[in-house]
Formats: structure tokens, C-alpha cells, sequence
């Protein structure tokens, strides 16, 4: 962590967050939680703070260590609540996989998974069927990037290879 952002910082964004998700009931992408006196390097290591903390909060773990965090106990169902209505609308077609990782903080398709695993999300598509159908030629290549949220061609290319193998 660098010197600019402190553990302190990344639990007050991610206090923040959960205030500002949870309250109206709905996700907003990690990156607001960016701010103007921090350069893109300290930023990122913000957002990524912020990513990880969430990510062991919706699992269970406090969000502080010290029982100021107490009242942010009552933002966990309702978050991960609007976690699972994400991840579900994923699963069931309605919603892009780069919509669904830009919203969750999931850095991957198989983040989404562990998502889905972690928040008992039915599995209606499977990588392993999303691979053969490009390979039987009924979804595009491109077309399975937008269901996984896989941004570039080369890293779609080598997920078909791992999945058709």
C-alpha cells in the first residue's frame, strides 16, 4: 500500500459505498469511489482496497476491526442482496458480463463464478457450454466475450482452447 492511501482510507470508501448502494438499492460501479486528490496509481490501489474489503464483507468478516464499523453491520444482506439480483440477471441473460464485473468488482469471468457460488446464484451458463458453442459455430466468438465479460479477443481465443480441450 502506498503512503497516500492508508487502511483508514480504504475502510471510509468502503463505508461509503455501502451507504451509497445500499440506501437507494443499487450498484454502482467501484470506480466512484475514486477521489480527486489521488493520482491514477493511489486510486487504483484505492478501488482495489475497496474490492477486496467488500468482497470479505459480503463473505462475513467485519468491515472494521474496532466497533465504530457496527452500524455498517446492517448494509450486509441488503448488499449482498443487490450482489445476488447482479449476478442472478447475469446468469439469466440480462445483463453483459462486463456490466456484471464493472458493477460486482469482479476482476474476471470466474470471479463472477466464485459470485455466484459464494451467493448460492443458480448456474445457467456454464463456461464450458459458452466454449463449445463458439466452437460449433452457434454464439461468435464475440458474442461469448459479451456473456463473460472477457475483454480482449486473444484472452477469448485462449479460454475456447482451455474449455474445448
Amino acid at each position: 500500500m502506498t503512503a497516500k492511501v492508508q487502511d483508514s482510507d480504504i475502510v471510509e470508501a468502503a463505508a461509503e459505498y455501502l451507504w451509497s448502494v445500499c440506501e437507494p438499492g443499487k450498484l454502482a460501479p467501484l470506480a466512484v469511489v475514486r477521489r480527486a486528490d489521488l493520482g491514477d496509481a493511489d486510486n487504483g490501489v484505492l478501488v482495489t482496497g475497496v474490492r477486496d474489503r467488500l468482497a470479505r464483507f459480503s463473505n462475513g468478516a467485519r468491515l472494521t476491526s474496532h466497533g465504530s464499523g457496527d452500524g455498517y453491520e446492517a448494509f450486509r444482506d441488503p448488499y449482498r442482496a443487490l450482489l445476488r439480483d447482479l449476478i442472478d440477471g447475469w446468469q439469466s441473460g440480462q445483463i453483459q458480463g462486463g456490466t456484471a464485473r464493472l458493477m460486482s468488482g469482479a476482476r474476471s469471468y470466474g470471479d463472477l463464478y466464485r459470485l455466484a457460488r459464494d451467493l448460492d446464484v443458480q448456474i445457467r451458463v456454464k463456461p464450458a457450454d459458452i466454449a463449445a458453442r463458439i466452437v460449433s459455430g452457434d454464439l461468435t466468438p464475440a458474442a461469448g466475450q459479451a456473456i463473460l465479460g472477457i475483454e480482449d479477443s486473444d484472452e477469448m481465443k485462449a479460454f475456447v482452447e482451455a474449455w474445448t480441450m
